[in-house]
This record gives structure tokens, sequence and C-alpha cells, in this order.
């Protein structure tokens, strides 16, 4: 039996905050050898951000649009396995999903 596609999405997430904390050299050696099914659930995961079925904060979204591009490309399913391996290498992507994870948010002034 496979996991429940609730335990990978957490288990996805845990790889992309992970992501952020490795160097760039170690992170592209790892997304080297990701597995077809782990890239699949992890562009699987980037479908639904697009759909807005996860809940972003407004710093997220404001990152995430310079890499409109990159995640439309990395959530579909018409997109080669090394295409998809290559775009997820790009500089800034990943750090811009996880951005603002447990900071505090900035005051405004008034």
């Amino acid at each position: 039996m496979g996991k429940s596609s609730k335990m990978r999405d957490l288990n996805n997430l845990y790889i992309l905050y992970a992501w952020t904390k490795v160097s760039t050299k170690r992170r592209n050696q790892t997304i080297d050898g990701i597995s077809r099914v782990c890239l699949e659930d992890l562009c699987r995961c980037f479908r639904e951000i697009i759909k807005g079925k996860v809940p972003l904060t407004e710093d997220q979204l404001i990152a995430l649009q310079r890499y409109k591009k990159e995640l439309r490309t990395l959530s579909s399913t018409k997109v080669s396995y090394e295409k998809k391996k290559k775009e997820l290498k790009r500089k800034g992507l990943i750090e811009a999903l996880t951005k603002n994870h447990g900071r505090k948010k900035r005051k405004t002034t008034s």
C-alpha cells in the first residue's frame, strides 16, 4: 500500500524546507537524483498552489509572482521529467515557495 496523499504532501513540504537550508550545490545534487514519483508529487503541489487551494500570505504571493512561468511549467503534465528538474534548479524558486514561514510579519506604519 502506498502513502496517503496528505502524508506525501507533508513529506514534500519537508523536502522544500530542507532545500532552503542547504547549499545550492547540494540542492542541485538532490534534484538530480530525485525520483519521478517524488517529482510528480511536488508538481502536483505546485498545481494546487496555482489553483489557489494552498493558503498563502500576501508576501508569499508577491514573491511567487516573478516565478509564474516556472510554476506553470512545473505544474504541467505535458512537460518532460528533465525539463521539470531543470526548472526546479532555477535560483530563487524554492526560497520563494517557502518565504516567511516562521517569521514575524513586518509592522506597517500608518
